[in-house]
């Protein structure tokens, strides 16, 4: 994987700001930490927004990031088991994308953010709803990370978005793995490579595996 190099000057595009990179965060799609020159301030910013057309960007400020299996965990926000599955997965090495925590600063999306209300919407609500700012925001980080991964882990329990998520991935080549511990028999998980029990060491043992494949 290709990155801008810490240290790096860099231009916002679109905006005429100037910077340089000072943090980097690779948990997911890149995003840097730029230290703008026109106010003296830190912005975490997203790697389109630096490299919009990279062939513009200077190859010296360009390095190669160590080889890294880049996982997304699509679960739930009421699994208590997905902060621990992300973390066990970082502790292995492998670059994972947390829903909850897309960028440092950033504590992922909440309906609430939108309207404090919003379990009461209609359907017209609803629609509105996804059109806001905030949800277009939300849809692209998780979806840019979608894109991004090699490997998409479903972590049952866990609702619509967590499935549309391993379908997406599953119908796009991506490899798919499901863990469940007790949930009634579904034919579409046909579309996984692997189903196994909620077990830490198993998973990361076959993430292993799959990043060695993929090496060959």
């Amino acid at each position: 994987m290709k990155v801008i190099k810490l240290g790096a000057s860099v231009a916002v595009h679109g905006t005429g700001l100037t910077g340089k990179i000072v943090d980097r965060h690779l948990e997911g799609p890149p995003w840097y930490l730029v230290l703008l020159d026109h106010i003296g301030k830190t912005k975490w910013m997203r790697e389109g927004w630096l490299t919009e057309h990279c062939n513009r960007m200077d190859p010296s400020l360009i390095e190669d990031f160590e080889d890294r299996l880049k996982v997304y965990v699509a679960s739930s926000w009421r699994n208590p088991q997905q902060p621990d599955v992300v973390a066990g997965l970082r502790a292995e090495g492998f670059a994972v994308y947390d829903f909850r925590n897309p960028h440092p600063g950033d504590q992922g999306f909440h309906w609430s953010e939108i309207d404090p209300r919003w379990q009461e919407w209609d359907v017209d609500g609803f629609i509105f709803g996804l059109e806001h700012a905030i949800a277009c925001d939300g849809f692209r980080k998780d979806m840019s990370a979608l894109k991004w991964c090699d490997v998409c882990v479903l972590l049952l329990p866990c609702g619509r978005s967590a499935h549309l998520e391993a379908g997406w991935a599953a119908g796009a080549g991506k490899r798919l793995v499901v863990m469940l511990e007790k949930i009634e028999p579904e034919l579409m998980y046909k579309m996984a490579e692997q189903i196994i029990a909620p077990n830490r060491e198993e998973l990361a043992c076959m993430l292993h595996e799959i990043w060695l494949e993929n090496r060959l």
